[in-house]
């Protein structure tokens, strides 16, 4: 590109001086001439006059007069009226010019001279224009590599950047180069890859929010079929409901990830009352504690146990604490809910060492764990938290006690 605009630049400037510079050289050439055949008029009008008086007496033409008013360089031939001739000087060789007057004595003049000072003078005239047309052309070449590098050091960069977007380097920004058209490419490059980083982004959190949601289900499917295999035939179809209630669990837990996953916004999903909300926890979490030997109490204030609540997105909350409480706390998990104005309180707390101190501020920070987990499921409590208008919050360090507060309409 850079060529093809140095190659455009010198096209123009060549073209230019060709069409304005050829004709202004032939002008300067003619005017050198009639120049120089206008001082030969003068000089021959002068020659007349000097030898006008003795040609209107009828002698004859004075040889010294001539060469008095010619110069010496010059060839003069004076016919008067007689018919006699004179001549004075030498003819010059090579290319000449002439000037032929004739006074009002009948008197008729001819000098001839030699065309070099002529020639020399528009020789000159086409230096000049070639130099004109040189300073043109280094000109053009000047700002053909001016503007070749200022059209091309920004598609460099876009190239660059270009590279760097299939490298895998998502922050690529691209400076504005103060072209239209170049920037708009950037910002066209850089808006894709900050979309394209939120969307890998995304899909790093799903494949995390996975891992980490569907750990608890499928342990809890593992044990409903165990439970199934060591019973009798009579403890076989409830155990066996258990696990596809596990399964149907299961498949809603995927389908809440995918929607965080998508629009980072909970689908809508069926509400309710916060009783039957709690029987669920009980029911997945009861045999998980007892095989490490831990309970759950759970404490429903009567005037809540009635409220409705999207059963979803609160009870993927409530697994998520009920987890951390399994893998990082101790004793007995206590869950917890209660009326505070227009928000339903719901808590969850254990007797174990609490939250590590220092991070107690960070603790629903993505990656942020202070016993050795894998950071993600505080984390994930507060997204779909905020998803569905609620908020969560660490209320007390030294128990891990972790309220969530959803809003409800006013009584």
């Amino acid at each position: 590109m850079r060529r093809r605009l140095l190659r455009a630049f010198l096209a123009v400037i060549v073209v230019g001086v060709t069409v304005l510079g050829v004709p202004l050289g032939i002008i300067a050439t003619h005017l050198a001439r009639e120049q120089a055949v206008r001082s030969l008029d003068r000089e021959a009008d002068a020659i007349g006059f000097a030898v006008s008086e003795p040609s209107e007496k009828g002698g004859a033409v004075p040889f010294d007069a001539i060469r008095a008013a010619a110069r010496t360089d010059r060839y003069v031939v004076v016919r008067d009226t007689s018919g006699r001739t004179t001549r004075v000087g030498t003819r010059p060789s090579g290319r000449t010019i002439e000037a032929r007057v004739s006074t009002e004595t009948g008197v008729h003049i001819t000098v001839v001279a030699s065309a070099t000072d002529a020639d020399n003078r528009a020789v000159q005239a086409w230096l000049v224009v070639a130099g004109l047309a040189a300073i043109g052309i280094g000109t053009a070449v000047v700002l053909g590599v001016r503007e070749s590098n200022r059209l091309g050091r920004p598609l460099d960069d876009l190239v660059a950047a270009s590279h760097r977007l299939g490298g895998g380097d998502f922050s690529v920004h691209v400076e504005p180069a103060g072209i239209p058209e170049v920037d708009a490419v950037g910002d066209a490059l850089t808006s894709s890859g900050a979309r394209i980083a939120e969307l890998i982004g995304r899909e790093r959190e799903f494949s995390s929010n996975a891992s980490h949601q569907l750990r608890t289900p499928l342990t809890a499917l593992r044990v409903r079929l165990e439970e199934a295999a060591m019973g009798g035939p009579d403890e076989m179809g409830p155990a066996l409901a258990d696990a596809f209630a596990e399964v149907e669990r299961l498949d809603e837990t995927i389908n809440e990830l995918l929607s965080l996953a998508r629009s980072n916004t909970t689908t809508e999903t069926k509400s309710s009352p916060l009783r039957a909300i709690t029987d669920l926890l009980r029911q997945r979490w009861e045999p998980l504690l007892a095989r490490a030997e831990r309970r759950v109490d759970i404490d429903v204030d009567v005037s809540t146990d009635k409220e409705p609540l999207p059963v979803q997105p609160v009870t993927e909350i409530l697994n998520v604490l009920m987890e951390n409480a399994l893998r990082h706390g101790d004793g007995v998990v206590h869950v917890g809910a209660r009326r505070a104005g227009n928000h339903l309180v719901i808590s969850v707390s254990d007797e174990g060492p609490g939250i590590a101190p220092g991070i107690e501020h960070a603790v629903f920070n993505r990656h942020v764990s202070g016993n050795g987990g894998t950071g993600v499921g505080l984390a994930l409590a507060r997204t779909m938290a905020q998803a569905m208008g609620a908020r969560r919050e660490l209320i007390d360090p030294r128990s891990a006690r972790f309220d969530l507060f959803v809003s409800l309409p006013p009584r």
